[in-house]
């Protein structure tokens, strides 16, 4: 496996590829689980190094760096070696190659026991370092070391008695030695092993030698021993004088960042790793003023001199003006020198022309802004030593022996590089703020960047401020990134126009404001079924319009998101707007519920608006597949609820946000839950939906009082209560009481607190609630608790378990035992506390219960310290703040403290004060 990923170092390597790898064709019927378990074994054996093997889809990458990999540093001194002997340095280039070949340690892949890497890779990896052998033996050859090099040849002849050129090679060291009769001998053996091996003559090449050799032709002399250059070759029959088109843009002086990419590209270009006589052909794909006509010029420039048969390059109009191959052909013929009246009349004729030309042309030739494969592939060489650079918005995936690149934003480090290369470090440095807020409306895109910076570099009286305000509004962006004939709406839409089918996917994705989608949401979203919605999504991946970080799975960049809004509010009516957004926050409403359930959080089922006809919710098997979709649509559930509230579906808002309450509780989003919950109030409110308006105001309020603020939980609980006894409700009157009293307990007003949980266990009673009654007991024990009175404490704990082991909820079952575990560490009994808590552990770490987590690696640590393992005490209480700090948890400070203390031996923290708790 090791193996497998270092000969694609960089690239992701499908699981498939590797299973293939690994079992050659009979791979066990679990080769995917021990494929993964292969890899958790690789990452431990290579201890701190593991880390750079990663999961990407469909498989996995192992990163490299420069140099680390011998055969990276082979294909870079190859590389090297070919751009000395193109300026005629042939002492140098043959001292290279000698450096690389010194790399190799006998044959390659001989300890790995892959049939299908023996079959595939050997033979390539053999194959080049014959080839750069036999680019040594000419260095040396050229720059005169006859005698050095004859030894060699005859070592290699035997080796590898198929390869006319190597007896080629011998032939002239033995002639220029003066041993031309050793010469003519060679070519002799050469034609008996040929025939008798393979049934045929010496090629043509080798014949003209042995034809030179016979009359002591004077060109086989070596004119750059005295002019210090190769002898020049003859002309070819039909061309013009010798030209070396020498047509690459400039490059940009700014170019940033990208040196991955560069890196790769290069290799691919110039290095031995692509394919014997093959033609070196790299694709870079990516949206649209995503950098790759840039990416592919700097690159060109950068082997330019590995190519000394010139370069050529065409912008070849992409989707909104293709080029005609034919009319292509015609430029490159006339550019290599065929005269306007010997350019053949049809495309095959003038692509049979044009591979001809370039057979033995070592070449370098651009083809940007490309449509398609069928417009690329007549443009191809035929083999030799060309290369071929394709800049597309579309991946090509169809145009064969092709090695992609795929293109994304600019990160954070490269972006701010560029802006700064263009704007000037002193103008931004005076205003960090106000650039972080034009780099952020620029997210990353190459050509956004660029016109920012250009419209700020032309405005000298401009401040950085005043374009960040430019920026700042969504509606203007998009008006605002234009200069000159530089803009990014245009950009975009050039791959607009060329979408299949008239975009509405596309439209349709912009219009809700969501940065990202699931298959079905997407579904939902187009009241399509869920393979036709991944059809079309899959389309716009392929137009660098959408992004798929995983399967099922798509993104779009905030300035394409844009575009498809200002597309689908101009191209789509009102109607079929509102019907679309109505379709998605339905189904997002059910789903959640669904989620909610299967949780075990939904305490109260309430109606909720009907599912668009046709449509169906997630469904969820268990609980571990209910928090990963919640915890990965979590982003889209609270905008769900703001874009409820801007359309004015008041009932689908305070839904959404009624049933919020149960994942937030369950994950410790409690800030979340204040931001969704007073957008969902307002909406009961303007609906007139007392009951749900009461509901949201005990949510809000339980929020406020895990937060800490107590006036606001307060204020919101009073009108809970005053709502729910005017409508006759006993369970919204129960609930409003639980959380008043929990303010009460926090407040150190014990009796009036046990008085609130007991008028709220008769009610809970009344109605039979069950979970209301646990709710009830569990927060009685709380406040003895907090009082001081652990036996008591102990004893309703212990009544509250008994109802919730029998209910089965495993949040509330699992707040429950966490606090026995507290209360028996505070009696002295520690290791039957530590027992409770490690179970509770182990129920949070497995159902993803974050904020109980964390809690829970809290006082373990007291736990650990109480037996005098203030070490094993100090681990556990990092492990609690690192997730109660991610997750904006209240009692993060409380923990830090307690390291803190622990650390400068200071008085032991005391333990946070108990919290009860209370769900709607």
């Amino acid at each position: 496996m090791l193996a497998t990923l270092l000969l694609r170092a960089g690239q992701i390597v499908a699981a498939a590829s590797l299973i293939e790898a690994l079992w050659d064709d009979q791979p066990p019927a679990s080769a995917r689980n021990t494929l993964q378990g292969h890899v958790k074994k690789l990452r431990r054996l290579l201890g701190p190094a593991g880390g750079r093997i990663i999961t990407r889809a469909p498989g996995y990458l192992i990163d490299v760096r420069p140099d680390e990999l011998d055969l990276d540093s082979f294909i870079r001194l190859t590389g090297a070696a070919r751009s000395a002997a193109g300026a005629g340095a042939w002492d140098e280039a043959g001292s290279i190659l000698s450096d690389a070949l010194g790399l190799w340690r006998g044959e390659p892949l001989s300890d790995v026991p892959s049939p299908l890497l023996q079959r595939s890779e050997a033979p390539r990896l053999l194959e080049l370092r014959a080839q750069a052998l036999e680019a040594r033996v000419e260095a040396d050859l050229r720059a005169g070391k006859n005698d050095v090099v004859t030894a060699d040849l005859r070592r290699l002849v035997v080796a590898h008695p198929h390869r006319e050129r190597t007896w080629a090679q011998l032939m002239l060291a033995l002639y220029r030695g003066g041993r031309p009769g050793e010469a003519l001998a060679a070519y002799q053996q050469a034609r008996r092993v040929l025939r008798e091996d393979l049934g045929v003559d010496p090629g043509r090449p080798l014949q003209d030698l042995h034809q030179q050799i016979l009359v002591a032709d004077p060109a086989l002399t070596i004119a750059e021993q005295t002019t210090g250059h190769p002898p020049e070759a003859p002309d070819r029959p039909g061309l013009a004088a010798a030209r070396e088109p020498r047509q690459l843009p400039a490059a940009l002086p700014d170019f940033t960042g990208r040196d991955a990419e560069v890196a790769r590209l290069s290799g691919l270009l110039t290095g031995p790793a692509r394919q014997p006589g093959a033609v070196g052909l790299a694709v870079i794909a990516g949206q649209g003023g995503i950098g790759k006509t840039a990416l592919a010029v700097h690159v060109a420039h950068q082997v330019a001199a590995g190519f000394d048969g010139g370069q050529l390059f065409i912008a070849l109009g992409g989707a909104a003006s293709p080029l005609p191959a034919t009319e292509v052909l015609a430029r490159f013929l006339r550019d290599l020198g065929l005269p306007d009246a010997a350019i053949p009349p049809t495309e095959a004729e003038r692509a049979a022309r044009y591979r001809t030309l370039l057979a033995d042309r070592n070449m370098l030739i651009v083809l940007d802004d490309a449509h398609s494969a069928a417009q690329v592939r007549p443009l191809l060489p035929g083999g030799g030593g060309a290369a071929v650079i394709v800049t597309s918005r579309t991946m090509l995936s169809d145009l064969p022996g092709a090695s992609f690149c795929g293109l994304g934003v600019l990160d954070d480090a490269a972006s701010q590089a560029l802006f700064t290369a263009i704007v000037g470090h002193r103008r931004l440095s005076a205003e960090p703020e106000s650039t972080r807020g034009v780099l952020a409306a620029c997210a990353g895109l190459p050509l956004a960047l660029r016109i920012a910076g250009s419209r700020l570099a032309s405005r000298p009286g401009w401040s950085v401020g005043r374009l960040s305000g430019l920026l700042a509004g969504e509606q203007r962006r998009l008006a605002e990134l234009t200069t000159g004939d530089l803009a990014v709406r245009a950009s975009i839409e050039v791959s607009y126009q060329a979408l299949p089918g008239g975009g509405r996917m596309f439209r349709l994705f912009g219009l809700a404001g969501f940065a990202a989608f699931s298959t079905t949401a997407l579904a939902a979203l187009a009241g399509i079924p869920e393979a036709e919605a991944s059809h079309a999504a899959e389309a716009l991946v392929d137009a660098h319009l959408l992004e798929s970080p995983a399967l099922g799975q798509f993104t779009m960049h905030d300035l394409v998101r844009l575009y498809a809004a200002e597309r689908a509010k101009a191209d789509d009516t009102d109607e079929e707007q509102r019907s679309a957004l109505h379709r998605l926050l339905t189904w997002y409403l059910h789903s959640l519920r669904a989620a909610v359930a299967a949780l075990g959080m939904l305490s109260r089922p309430f109606p909720l608006e009907d599912l668009a006809a046709g449509a169906e919710p997630a469904g969820f098997a268990d609980v571990t597949a209910a928090l990963g979709w919640l915890e990965g649509e979590r982003l889209n559930l609270i905008k769900a609820v703001d874009l409820a509230a801007a359309l004015g579906l008041h009932g689908i808002c305070a839904q959404l946000a009624r049933l919020l309450r149960g994942f937030c509780e369950w994950s410790g989003y409690w800030t979340d839950l204040v931001t969704a919950t007073a957008v969902g109030l307002a909406a009961a409110i303007a609906a007139g939906d007392e009951s749900a308006t009461a509901w949201l105001l005990n949510n809000l309020g339980g929020a406020y009082l895990k937060l800490g603020q107590f006036a606001s939980a307060t204020d919101c609980l009073d009108q809970s209560l005053q709502i729910s006894r005017a409508l006759g409700d006993k369970r919204g009157q129960a609930i409003a009481l639980l959380n008043i009293g929990a303010i009460a307990m926090a407040s150190g007003m014990t009796e009036s607190a046990i008085g609130r949980f007991t008028d709220a266990l008769v009610l809970y009673t009344e109605v039979g609630d069950e979970t209301g009654r646990g709710f009830c007991l569990h927060n009685v024990g709380a406040v003895y608790q907090g009082a001081g009175d652990l036996n008591s404490a102990l004893d309703y704990y212990l009544r509250a378990s008994q109802i919730r082991a029998r209910l089965q909820v495993l949040h509330d079952h699992a707040a429950t035992l966490h606090s026995i575990g507290e209360v028996l560490i505070e009696l002295g009994r520690v290791g039957e506390g530590m027992e409770y808590l490690n179970q509770v552990l182990e129920m949070c770490t497995s159902n993803g219960m974050r904020y109980g987590e964390g809690m829970t690696l809290a006082s373990l640590g007291d736990g650990l310290l109480a037996l005098g393992q203030p070490d094993q005490a100090r681990e556990a209480w990092r492990g609690a703040h690192a997730v109660l700090a991610s997750l904006g948890a209240p009692e993060a400070p409380w923990v830090l403290a307690k390291l803190t203390t622990l650390d400068r031996a200071g008085p032991p923290v005391t333990a946070r004060p108990p919290v009860a708790t209370g769900r709607a």
